[in-house]
């Protein structure tokens, strides 16, 4: 009995030092948790309708980008495991639709993994996706890294709350900068400024 209890002691002390670890680096990932959408500028009921039916109807190899927002907003509403399931929709999308290994796209699905798993205090979890995207970070390290999250960002924003469309236009502004023959960046600053 005193084994197992000192066994219990060892487990918890890591489960604090991992959880230590985890609140000092999971704020420098590039994702909707540290991109400051708040829950009380948007409808997440009405937000959640808005992304399924682009699910349905949009025509993207970028889908991944709703689930993303959609698995974010899922949290927002207190669902862990579905939030999990959505992100998982999200990574298939971007391995069926980037043959040529896109790492780039896998970095904010990658963080809000990270972030949900922190959440549920599944420490190792989220240990593990953010260890994932740093990899990816380190190795990559390039224009089109940087523009593939102002791109996202800008959607995530310009979809979450008209609040945050100049925010979005600015994202979209940068993503152009980096990459500036982009579709789906260019698609995003003429919509932004649009609704602006």
């Amino acid at each position: 009995m005193e084994l197992l209890l000192e066994t219990l002691d060892l487990v918890n002390k890591t489960s604090w030092l991992l959880k230590d670890e985890l609140k000092s680096r999971l704020p420098e990932l590039k994702c909707h948790f540290t991109w400051s959408l708040l829950g009380h500028d948007t409808d997440p009921e009405e937000l959640e309708v808005r992304l399924y039916d682009q699910l349905t109807f949009l025509v993207t190899k970028n889908k991944h980008m709703v689930y993303n927002l959609l698995a974010y907003v899922i949290h927002l509403k207190g669902d862990t495991a579905k939030a999990i399931a959505t992100l998982e929709k999200a990574e298939q999308i971007i391995k069926e639709n980037n043959p040529d290994r896109a790492d780039q796209k896998y970095l904010v699905t990658y963080g809000n993994y990270a972030w949900v798993y922190f959440h549920m205090q599944q420490y190792e979890d989220a240990l593990k996706y953010m260890e994932k995207a740093e990899k990816i970070y380190k190795e990559l390290r390039c224009s089109k890294v940087i523009a593939e999250i102002y791109g996202e960002k800008g959607w995530s924003l310009l979809k979450f709350s008209r609040k945050y469309y100049e925010k979005a236009k600015q994202c979209f502004e940068k993503a152009l900068e980096l990459d500036p023959e982009d579709p789906e960046w260019n698609t995003g600053y003429a919509t932004v400024i649009y609704k602006l």
